[in-house]
């Protein structure tokens, strides 16, 4: 069956009948193994004002921003009851035999992955919960 990455945008987070849309997309992708990846959305941008005001440095901030990215995992897990939040490989196949869709912890992925993440993933700006849906599409489990 064909693993399929979406990508959440964390914008997205403020709309009130996301669990409604949400379902829907998945409804519609209903042959193939969802995976979901959750942007950070407004508490992102938190870090982002955080790193203006005390200078984080790129690798601080980097990471900040990853681990605020968990915040809308967690919502999202609450909006879709059939949901896992998982952090590897291992726990999407788990999720997916038992009829649930799994939700990628991205922080706990990038951190079991970081000596090949860290050379395609660097610690700035640049990269965004896109670049790091693209990064997993390309390197794991997704056709």
């Amino acid at each position: 069956m064909q693993t399929v990455v979406f990508k959440l945008g964390g914008s997205l987070l403020d709309l009130p009948d996301l669990s409604d849309r949400l379902q829907v997309v998945l409804d519609q992708r209903a042959g193939c193994r969802p995976l979901l990846i959750v942007g950070g959305g407004p508490a992102a941008d938190v870090v982002r004002e955080w790193d203006a005001c005390h200078t984080l440095g790129d690798e601080a901030a980097h990471w900040l921003a990853i681990e605020a990215m968990s915040l809308g995992e967690r919502l999202v897990k609450l909006l879709l009851p059939d949901s896992r939040i998982i952090g590897q490989h291992r726990g999407a196949e788990h999720a997916w035999e038992n009829n649930q869709i799994p939700i990628l912890q991205a922080s706990h992925f990038l951190h079991t992955q970081q000596e090949i993440a860290s050379s395609e993933l660097p610690a700035s700006w640049d990269v965004t919960s896109d670049s790091i849906a693209a990064w997993v599409t390309r390197t794991g489990p997704a056709d």
